[in-house]
C-alpha cells in the first residue's frame, strides 16, 4: 500500500493556500510608477546574511567524491564562484532505531517508522546506551567545514526531533496520529543532548553556533508514518525544552550560543508560540525564528513588533519554493523541471515580502540540495541544486531557483541596509560604505511591466547594470540602463527577476521623514485637531496610519526647511482634503483611488524660503463621485532640509559625525528607532555621549518612554539645558531638542545622564539614537 508522502520543505497539502498569502502581483497596474527609493526609511540596518540548510542533501552529497562535493560547496558558499551564502543552518540528527523494520505488512498495515526520504534520518551523536559517537553525521559535518572554509560566519543549529530513543514510540518521525512523542521525563535529557553537540562543535569542530533552536515546526502534527524527522510539542513542552536548553547553555559555559525559537511553520504560529511561553523562556530566547510558508503581511508586522518590544532579533529560518505560481492552482502531471523559472519567482516574491514586512536580520532558504528522485516522485520542484542521490555517477543540476536566489545573494551582501524601494515587488538595499545601491524586482505576470524608480534621494547615479533570470536566462548581464533626472525607467520582462546595481550612489542627507505617530506641538510632529483614529496598516509608512472623516478635522506639521512632500493612502472610500502652507491659500487634494494604494505622494509644496513653516491638512467632508466616503489619511511628511547630515548612534568613534560614549551604555535593536537600533544608559550622572560636528545647527532625536529620565544637553561646554525624555507611551525617533543657530565651524554636542526624572516616570534611562547636522 502506498503511504502518503510528506513534504521536503513546506507541507504540500497546504501549498495552494499558502502561496495565496504571498504578495499579489496585481497590486500595481503595469503603467504605475514606483515610489521613492528611500535610504532614510531603513527596514533592516546591517543585514546579517543569506543562508541555506544542507540537511539531508548534505548527508548524501557530503559523501561524494572530493571533486564533486567541493564543486557543490563552491556553488553554495563561495562568494566568487557561487551564491556566497554566509549563514549555515545545521540539522542536529535524531537517528533511527537500527532494529526498526520500516514498511508495511502483507495487509498493508504500517510497521515501524515510515520509509524515509533520501538522506533521512540524519544520524544521532548519542546512542541509546548513553555513549557518544563523534564520528556520526560525517557527511553533513564535511559540508559545515567546507562552508566555514568558504566564509560562512553565521550558524544556526536546530533539531527536527529528539533522538529516537527519547521518544514514546521509538520513532523520530513523530507520534501516533500526530500526538506528542517526547517521553515526559526526557526534556532535560533532550536539552543536554543538544547542548553537548553544541559544545563538541565549539571545542572540536571550531564552529560556535550563534543560535541553537531545539524546535522545528513544533505545532505541526508530525506522524510516525511520515518520511522524515519531526516532532509535535505542546506549548507547555516547548516552554520546558527552551528553559532546559537555556539553562544548559549557561551551565556549560556556552556563552557564544543563544537560544532561538520557535521555527514555526507559519508566522502566526510563531506569534502564538512565543506569547504562550513563560517569562523565563522568553528571557532565554535572543532571536525569534519563523518559517514563512504560511503568512500574511499583518502577522509579519505583529511578530517584528513583538521582537522590537522584547528587544529580540528576527531571523527568517526556512522557506523553499516549488512549482506552484502565485495564486495559481497546484499543477498536474510531471512538473519536476529544474529549468523552470516559476520556483525562482516564488522565492523572489517571498524574499521581497519578508524583507518588507517581517524585516529579518538573516534569511535562510530551505533546501540548498534536493533529491532529484524525490522531486520526480512528488512532482514538485524544490531545491537550488538537484542531485541524483541514488546515482553512482554523482550527477547534479543547478536549478533555476538557484539563479533567482543569486539575484539577491550576489549583490546584497552582509552589512547592507535594506531600505524602502517604493514598490511592493522590489527589494532595495544600500551600502553606505561604498555607495552601492541595489534593486531586485520580480514580475510574475505573463506581460511586461514598466515602472520608474525615483532616485531623488541619491546623488551621483548615472547608470544601472541589470542582471536577469527567466526561463531562458540565468543571471544574465544585460546592457546598462541610463539614469536620467534621478529616475530609472525599467521594463520587467514577463516571468523574470531583474537586479539593478548602481555605484556612486551617495545618499542625500537633506530629507527628514515624519511619521503620523510622531505627535505633539513641536517641530517635525503631527498636531491633530478634531476626531482622528490610528491603526496598523500594512503598506503604510512604518506600518501604520491615521484617518478622519469629520468635517474640518485637521492636522498640522511644523517644520524647518525649504519643501514639504505629503504622503498618504489613496483608497475607494477616501475624500478631498484642503492643504495649505503657513496659513496661505488652500489646495484641494483628492485621496480617492481604486484599488487602495498606501504611502503615495499626494502633494508637494512649492520651494519655500529657508526657515520655519507649517503644513496644514483639513478634512473638507467632500469627495468625487466615484468615492464611497470622505475619509482623509495622515501617514507621512517628507521635509527637505538642504545641507543636512543624519548621524546614527551606531556610528561610534572620536571623529566628526560620530557618537563617543563615556561610561556604561547598552546597545540593542529597536525597530522604530532611527536605523532600527539605539543606545541607552541610566546608571549614574557620569554617563554621557558627545558628537563632534561641523555646521551651524543640530537637531537631537531619541525615544520618549515611560521609564526615561532627564538629560543635560550642552554645546561646546556651555550652559546645560535639561531635556525630559519621558512620555506615557513609548515613541521612537522623536525630535527632542534643537540647538540655537551657531557660528559656522566645528562644534561639540554633549548629552549627560542626570539620573533624575519627573514624577510620572518610572526610570532615569536616557537614549542615544540620532542627530541631524546642518551646515
Amino acid at each position: 500500500m502506498k503511504r502518503p508522502l510528506q513534504r521536503s520543505g513546506p507541507f504540500l497539502c497546504l501549498l495552494a493556500l499558502l502561496l495565496s498569502f504571498l504578495p499579489a502581483s496585481s497590486a500595481h497596474a503595469s503603467s504605475d510608477p514606483a515610489g521613492m527609493v528611500d535610504p532614510d526609511n531603513v527596514y533592516v540596518d546591517s543585514f546579517e546574511g543569506w543562508g541555506t540548510a544542507p540537511a539531508w542533501g548534505g548527508n548524501v552529497v557530503g559523501g561524494w567524491s572530493e571533486t564533486k562535493r567541493k564543486a557543490i560547496a563552491d556553488l553554495l558558499f563561495d562568494e566568487t564562484k557561487g551564491l556566497g551564502l554566509n549563514v549555515f543552518r545545521y540539522h542536529i540528527g535524531a537517528g533511527q532505531d537500527p532494529n526498526d523494520p520500516p514498511g508495511t505488512d502483507a495487509d498493508g498495515k504500517q510497521i515501524g517508522c515510515g520509509d524515509h526520504r533520501p538522506g533521512s534520518p540524519l544520524p544521532a551523536y548519542q546512542k541509546k546506551d548513553g555513549t557518544w559517537d563523534w564520528t556520526a553525521d560525517a557527511n553533513q559535518r564535511w559540508f559545515a567545514q567546507a562552508a566555514k572554509a568558504r566564509g560562512v560566519n553565521r550558524w544556526l543549529a536546530y533539531a527536527s526531533s529528539p533522538p529516537w530513543w527519547m521518544t514514546a514510540n521509538g520513532c523520530s518521525n513523530g507520534g501516533e496520529n500526530g500526538i506528542e512523542n517526547l517521553n515526559s521525563d526526557q526534556h532535560a535529557a533532550f536539552a543536554d543532548y543538544l547542548t553537548e553537540v553544541t559544545k563538541h562543535f565549539r571545542d572540536s569542530e571550531g564552529i560556535t553556533f550563534d543560535l541553537l533552536n531545539p524546535l522545528n515546526e513544533p505545532e505541526y502534527g508530525w506522524a510516525k508514518n511520515g518520511i522524515q524527522e519531526g516532532a509535535y510539542f505542546t506549548w507547555d513542552s516547548q516552554d520546558k525544552i527552551i528553559n532546559e536548553v537555556g539553562k544548559s547553555l549557561v551551565d556549560k559555559g556556552l556563552t557564544g550560543t543563544k537560544v532561538a525559537a520557535s521555527d514555526s511553520q507559519s508566522v502566526q504560529g510563531g506569534i502564538s508560540n512565543f506569547n504562550n511561553y513563560s517569562e523565563s523562556a522568553k528571557d532565554y530566547i535572543s532571536t525569534l525564528t519563523a518559517h514563512t510558508y504560511w503568512t500574511s503581511e499583518t502577522d509579519q508586522v505583529v511578530l517584528r513588533n513583538i521582537a522590537a518590544e522584547k528587544n529580540k532579533k528576527v531571523w527568517m529560518s526556512e522557506f523553499g519554493a516549488g512549482e506552484v505560481g502565485l495564486g495559481q492552482p497546484v499543477p498536474t502531471g510531471n512538473v519536476a523541471d529544474p529549468d523552470k523559472a516559476q520556483p525562482a519567482l516564488n522565492l523572489a516574491a517571498r524574499i521581497v515580502g519578508d524583507m518588507t514586512y517581517l524585516r529579518p536580520k538573516a534569511w535562510i532558504q530551505w533546501d540548498g540540495l534536493e533529491s532529484w528522485e524525490q522531486n520526480k516522485l512528488e512532482k514538485v520542484s524544490w531545491g537550488l541544486i538537484w542531485a541524483n542521490y541514488k546515482d553512482s555517477t554523482e550527477t547534479y543540476k543547478v536549478a533555476k531557483q538557484y539563479y533567482g536566489y543569486k539575484n539577491f545573494t550576489k549583490f546584497i551582501r552582509p552589512g547592507y541596509r535594506i531600505i524602502e524601494s517604493g514598490d511592493d515587488q522590489t527589494l532595495a538595499a544600500y551600502n553606505p560604505q561604498d555607495d552601492t545601491l541595489v534593486l531586485v524586482a520580480y514580475n510574475d505576470q505573463t506581460t511586461s511591466r514598466s515602472l520608474t524608480y525615483n532616485l531623488g534621494k541619491f546623488d551621483g547615479i548615472t547608470k544601472a547594470t541589470p542582471y536577469r533570470t527567466s526561463d531562458t536566462e540565468s543571471l544574465t548581464k544585460l546592457p546598462d540602463a541610463t539614469v536620467s533626472n534621478n529616475q530609472l525607467s525599467a521594463t520587467l520582462k514577463p516571468k523574470s527577476i531583474t537586479t539593478y546595481v548602481m555605484s556612486s550612489a551617495t545618499a542625500k542627507p537633506d530629507l527628514t521623514s515624519i511619521n503620523d505617530r510622531s505627535t505633539g506641538t513641536g517641530r517635525n510632529q503631527f498636531e491633530y485637531s478634531g476626531a482622528w483614529s490610528t491603526i496598523g496598516q500594512a503598506g503604510a509608512y512604518l506600518g501604520d496610519d491615521s484617518w478622519s472623516g469629520t468635517t474640518d478635522a485637521s492636522y498640522q506639521v511644523r517644520f524647518n526647511g525649504t519643501k514639504a512632500d505629503l504622503y498618504g493612502a489613496k483608497a475607494p472610500n477616501h475624500g478631498i482634503a484642503a492643504v495649505s502652507i503657513d496659513g496661505g491659500p488652500e489646495t484641494d487634494v483628492d485621496f480617492y483611488s481604486s484599488p487602495r494604494r498606501d504611502n503615495v505622494r499626494v502633494y508637494s509644496s512649492p520651494t519655500l524660503t529657508p526657515g520655519d513653516h507649517t503644513l496644514k491638512v483639513r478634512v473638507k467632508g467632500t469627495k468625487n463621485a466615484q468615492s464611497g466616503g470622505v475619509y482623509i489619511p495622515a501617514d507621512r511628511v517628507d521635509v527637505t532640509q538642504p545641507g543636512g547630515t543624519k548621524v546614527n548612534d551606531s556610528a561610534v568613534g572620536t571623529g566628526a559625525n560620530q557618537f563617543e560614549y563615556d561610561g556604561s551604555w547598552s546597545y540593542g535593536a529597536r525597530q522604530d528607532a532611527y536605523g532600527a537600533d539605539n543606545h541607552w544608559s541610566g546608571a549614574t550622572d557620569v554617563e554621557y555621549y558627545k558628537v563632534r560636528f561641523n555646521g551651524t545647527k543640530l537637531d537631537l532625536y531619541g525615544a520618549k518612554a515611560p521609564n526615561h529620565g532627564i538629560a543635560a544637553v550642552s554645546i561646546d561646554g556651555g550652559k546645560e539645558t535639561n531635556v525630559d525624555f519621558y512620555a506615557p507611551t513609548r515613541r521612537d525617533n522623536v525630535l527632542v531638542w534643537s540647538s540655537p543657530v551657531l557660528s559656522a565651524g566645528d562644534h561639540t554636542l554633549k548629552v549627560r545622564v542626570t539620573a533624575t526624572k519627573n514624577a510620572s516616570s518610572t526610570g532615569v534611562y536616557i537614549p542615544a539614537d540620532r542627530v541631524d547636522v546642518f551646515r
